[in-house]
């Protein structure tokens, strides 16, 4: 319920922001949304020890969200943060010397806070870019619904992506392809040496 509340409240603000802007090409400052999906690439190194070595990864997609600045430093660099609320579909299945089976849920929901520097490829109304700059991934736990399955980890990544700015007569609109490398551990169980968790997104921005 409380997911679902803060996913509602932030529409509704970028919505609002949104259409409370008057769009000016030209501007050095602009502010807008980003909807997308994503999907995860969950790695594992296992322990090497046979009755351990039945884990395996499962990845899926998600839905992302949230909001974008795009500050021009010059015509060819500009300063884009983000922040993302992330859903996301990462689980491990663990089947143990018993029999049976488990699965555990990982960091279902992120908000992703992202200072992404993008070089811009061309000054014309459609501008191809490529973008690089570092993330963090902090989890939000469902305290009203609080699961043993779910495991929750801050991530730090580094991001690296490929997008296109148009320029339309109301507003700027950009896909954008990136993904999203997380470099530390996110484990400290007995049954996994090590476990990263990385994703792909594509979005559509769009700022006024």
């Amino acid at each position: 319920m409380s997911r679902t509340l803060f996913l509602y409240v932030l529409v509704i603000f970028v919505t609002n922001n949104y259409h409370s802007q008057t769009f000016n090409p030209d501007k050095k400052l602009k502010f807008g949304f980003d909807i997308g999906a994503n999907y995860t690439f969950l790695q594992i190194e296992r322990p090497l020890q046979p009755a351990m070595s039945n884990i395996n990864a499962l990845n899926g997609t998600g839905l992302r969200i949230g909001l974008v600045m795009d500050n021009y430093i010059n015509k060819k660099l500009s300063f884009m943060p983000k922040a993302e609320l992330s859903f996301n579909d990462a689980r491990l299945s663990i089947l143990n010397v018993d029999g049976s089976r488990e699965t555990k849920v990982i960091s279902p929901l992120t908000i992703e806070i992202s200072s992404h520097l993008a070089i811009k490829l061309s000054d014309k109304l459609t501008k191809p870019y490529i973008l690089i700059g570092p993330a963090l991934k902090i989890p939000i736990p469902d305290k009203s619904n609080p699961r043993a399955s779910e495991i929750n980890a801050t991530i730090i990544a580094i991001d690296l992506g490929f997008g296109i700015d148009r320029t339309l007569k109301y507003f700027n609109f950009s896909p954008e392809i990136r993904y999203s490398y997380g470099l530390n551990n996110i484990t400290n169980s007995d049954k996994i040496n090590k476990m990263h968790l990385h994703n792909i997104s594509m979005v559509f921005i769009f700022k006024g």
